[in-house]
Parts: C-alpha cells; sequence; structure tokens
C-alpha cells in the first residue's frame, strides 16, 4: 500500500515536471527567426529569404533573394537586382547595412543568365529586427521589339526578429 502511493506521487510529480518543460519551451521566444517570402508572378519570379547562418568565424543574419525566368523568357539580357538591408536596435534605431547610403545596393547578374542570387550579411546580435526589400529588373524581354523591355518586380519590405 505504501509503495503504490509512493509511486502515484512519482508518478505525478515526474507528469507535473514534463508538462512544466513542454509549456516553457512553447512559450519562449524562438531562438531564431527568418523569412522566406516569394515574389513576382508569371515567367519570371524572386524570393527574398532572410535567415540565421554561421560558420567557424562566427554568427550572422543572411538576406538572399534569388531571381529567375524560365526559357519562355528568350531574349531576356540580363537580370539586376537592388537590395536594401538594414538591422532596427531596440531604441529603435536603424542601421543600414545595405542600401544607397551604403552605395553597394546593385547586383548585376551575367548577361544572358536566366537566374541570379544576390546576398548579404549582417551582425547577428544588436537588433530587435532586420527588414530587408529587393527589387529585380530583368531586361530584354521578348515582348519588346527593341529588346529594351524592362519588368520589375518588388518584394516589398519585409522584417522579421
Amino acid at each position: 500500500m505504501k509503495h503504490a502511493k509512493i509511486r502515484r506521487r512519482m508518478l505525478a510529480s515526474g507528469l507535473g515536471l514534463v508538462v512544466a518543460l513542454v509549456m516553457a519551451l512553447l512559450s519562449a521566444a524562438p531562438a531564431s527567426a527568418s523569412t522566406d517570402t516569394p515574389f513576382g508572378k508569371g515567367n519570371c519570379s524572386g524570393r527574398l529569404h532572410g535567415y540565421p547562418e554561421s560558420d567557424q568565424s562566427g554568427a550572422w543574419m543572411q538576406l538572399t533573394v534569388s531571381s529567375g525566368c524560365n526559357a519562355n523568357e528568350n531574349g531576356l539580357r540580363q537580370i539586376q537586382t537592388e537590395l536594401q538591408y538594414y538591422g532596427i536596435r531596440s531604441d529603435n534605431s536603424r542601421v543600414e547595412f545595405v542600401g544607397p547610403t551604403t552605395g553597394n545596393y546593385l547586383v548585376k547578374g551575367a548577361p544572358g543568365a536566366h537566374s541570379m542570387v544576390a546576398q548579404a550579411g549582417a551582425p547577428a546580435t544588436g537588433f530587435a529586427q532586420y527588414c530587408a526589400s529587393g527589387k529585380v529588373y530583368y531586361s530584354g524581354l521578348s515582348g519588346d521589339p527593341s529588346g529594351g523591355g524592362v519588368l520589375t518586380q518588388y518584394s516589398g519590405v519585409v522584417c522579421w526578429s
């Protein structure tokens, strides 16, 4: 009889511990967050992807904007991507990593290529939120007889924390 009561108490306290651990895990903020945002439509489209990355030299928040057109867009001369990437500190101050004020925001793809990737990195700590946008220019599309047509697709500003 004593053993049965002890087992019930142990089982109840063990179950309580498991429930407490599960609740703590569910209520805790994720260690890292990311975004994966598609944009554009039709024969050409893009994807803005922000995510934590690390290697032997440290950790950072990676931004990748991939874009491309399918084979139906013959005549595509070049893809260019304009990036803007910044962090917002807890005091709401903004630090630009890539953009017009840094002067390193336009990435040109190889002539004639149907896809490209533009990347940028930022410190993994010190920011409450990360924000980015990608504007992709597809030049020389087949719909324009002069070959000078430019399709522009914009991701909009996407923020994650």
